[in-house]
Order: structure tokens, then C-alpha cells, then sequence
């Protein structure tokens, strides 16, 4: 009825609210009242809604260490998937959410099994010869490239491969986090690969972004980095969608542009990522961005009482993501500051 259609999204839009305040186990249970309120056959009637409050609720419940429930209810959104690009989106869903947990092993397994649904095999632990060959793939495949040779005409588009570039790209903040360097290296050079040819999506500057780093950071190439840093800006400004746009600038403002850019101007950039991250119900990044603003205060600001201010304005949202790695790096900054301060 008109009646319970009306509660349901009423219900859906708190639950959003509660998401983005970091009250997980209320939006849990927001988006588990919307669910409810939908005619029993909405998996075959009004399957866009459904799949999303579904998406939604997963999310917060993984986010909310409500794992069991979190599983039963994803396996029912991948069993009502109907195609294969539609799976990859709801495994994405459960990668992103296992990193925001810090499951970084699985989240790295749920994106092989994603993987193996496309007939990709990559090898889980790939050795340098692997990764060098990927990355003399990259580069011949980008070199020269500008912004307009990356976006596809309309008739170019080619669901699979964008869902297989998403799905990479969903795969490397657990690889990172956990350490492995070479993984990393693989899928960002895949995804540059798959960049380079038209595939259309808003993640490409996301992989451009961590291409620029490699080639900078890791292999001090610096002619090349840099102009590729500059064109994964270009890509996701093009796109200006809010979930890769944050974890793009996250990418960018902390590891590429801290070689070419004034420090005052990455923590603006930083601000925009959480800004964006928030916006697209990104808690990951969202964290991250935030995170790493306040470090950036913490170590070069020459004021105690701004570095506090900023702290204190946000430390509560970033202890409830329950992030291990972001909440060590904000006890560690707090005992920064106190001791600037004299308090310790």
C-alpha cells in the first residue's frame, strides 16, 4: 500500500542518517524495518529497491560486527543477483565492508571468489616476475594517454569489464592494509590496463591515482608519476562520483602529491575526501581521509588548540568505525598532542 511504502522509505532515509553518524546497530535496524515493509515478491517486482535497502543493510551489520547476520543476509542478496555483474556488485559490497572492519584476509578471499565468477584467476600471492610483466603492460598501455582517450563512446560500454575494474579496485585497501606489496602491484596494474582501454568507469582514477604512487614512490619515477597523478585527477573529476572521488583524493593527497604540493594544501584536499566519502556512505574512506587531515595537523600545525579542536570535532565518529587502524593512529595522535601541550 501507499501507507507502507511511505514507512519504508521513511525508514531507509534514517537508516542512511544513522550510517553516516556512525550508529550502525540503529541503521541495521532502519534498513531491516524498510526491508519488511516491501510486498513479499519484491525481489521480482521491484528488484532495484530491494537490492539496494539489501546492499544497505549488509553494509552497516558487517560495519556493526553483527557478522552472522551480516552473512545470512548477503547470501540471500547474492542468490536473488540475477546476472553475473550484479553478484560482483553485491561481493563488492562484503569486501568493502570486511576492510572497513579490518577482515583483511577476507575481504582478499571474497574478491578471488569474485574474481573466479568472471573467469579471472589471478594468483593470490603473484612473485616479481608476475608483477613486472604487469607493470610493462601499464605503461605501454597509458602512455601518451590523455583524458578524452579514457572515456568510451556509448556504444563502448562493457558492463563485465567495468564490473571486473570495480572489483579490483574494491580488492586493494585490504591488500594494502595487510602488507602485500606485490597483490597491490597486480591489481593496480591490471586495472590501469583495463583504464587504458575505454573500460567506463568512475574507479579508474582511483587506479591511475595508485599507479601515480608506484611510479613515484616505489620505482622513483617521477617524469612518469606525475602527469599521471594529474590525469587520475582529471578521470575522477570527470566522473565527480562522491565513492571514488573520496578514495581517490585519499590516494592522491597521501601519496602523490605530498612530492609536488604545499602540506596546507593536502589537508584540504584531505577534508574534500571525507566530504565526498561521507556523501557516498564510504565509511572506510571516509575514516581514512579524516584520519589522516587530523595527523597532518597533529604534525605540522603550529597550533595545539586548533589540532584539539579538529580532534575533538571528530574523534567520536572515527572510534565508532571500529577501523583498528584508524582508531591506533588516533590514540596515537592524541598522545601527540598532549604531550605539545604538557599534559604528559
Amino acid at each position: 500500500s501507499e501507507d507502507r511504502d511511505k514507512v519504508s522509505r521513511y525508514n531507509e532515509q534514517a537508516g542512511h542518517r544513522s550510517k553516516r553518524e556512525g550508529a550502525f546497530e540503529a541503521a541495521g535496524k532502519y534498513f531491516q524495518s524498510a526491508l519488511s515493509l516491501l510486498p513479499s515478491d519484491s525481489w521480482s517486482t521491484d528488484y532495484e529497491r530491494t537490492a539496494a535497502l539489501s546492499k544497505a543493510l549488509v553494509a552497516v551489520e558487517y560495519l556493526g560486527y553483527e557478522l552472522e547476520q551480516a552473512e545470512r543476509h548477503w547470501r540471500t542478496y547474492v542468490e536473488h543477483a540475477r546476472t553475473i555483474v550484479e553478484k560482483i556488485e553485491a561481493h563488492i559490497v562484503k569486501i568493502d565492508a570486511l576492510s572497513s572492519v579490518g577482515r583483511l584476509h577476507q575481504a582478499i578471499a571474497t574478491a578471488q571468489e569474485a574474481l573466479s565468477l568472471l573467469g579471472a584467476r589471478y594468483p593470490a600471492r603473484p612473485g616479481k616476475m608476475t608483477v613486472g610483466l604487469e607493470l610493462w603492460k601499464a605503461k605501454r598501455s597509458i602512455r601518451g594517454k590523455t583524458l578524452e582517450d579514457l572515456l568510451p563512446s556509448a556504444d563502448q560500454d562493457n558492463p563485465e569489464k567495468q564490473a571486473l575494474l570495480d572489483l579490483l579496485v574494491s580488492a586493494m585497501p585490504a591488500a594494502t592494509l595487510s602488507y602485500q606489496e606485490n597483490l597491490v602491484a597486480l591489481l593496480v596494474f591490471k586495472a590501469v590496463q583495463l583504464v587504458a582501454t575505454k573500460t567506463n568507469s568512475p574507479q579508474g582514477g582511483v587506479s591511475l591515482a595508485l599507479y601515480a604512487y608506484i611510479l613515484q614512490s616505489v620505482l622513483g619515477d617521477f617524469k612518469t608519476g606525475r602527469p599521471i597523478g594529474e590525469l587520475a585527477l582529471q578521470l575522477l573529476r570527470h566522473y565527480n562520483d562522491p565513492i571514488p572521488l573520496g578514495s581517490g583524493l585519499f590516494v592522491l593527497a597521501c601519496m602523490v602529491f605530498p612530492w609536488t604540493h604545499p602540506l596546507h594544501e593536502i589537508k584540504k584536499v584531505l577534508l574534500e575526501g571525507h566530504k565526498q566519502s561521507m556523501k557516498g556512505g564510504d565509511m572506510l574512506f571516509a575514516g581514512f581521509n579524516l584520519n589522516v587531515a587530523i595527523t597532518e595537523q597533529c604534525m605540522y600545525s603550529d597550533s595545539v588548540g586548533a589540532t584539539l579542536q579538529l580532534m575533538d570535532e571528530h574523534e567520536d565518529f572515527l572510534l565508532r568505525l571500529n577501523n583498528p587502524h584508524t582508531i591506533n593512529e588516533m590514540i596515537a595522535c592524541r598522545q601527540v598532542v598532549r604531550q605539545f601541550s604538557g599534559l604528559t
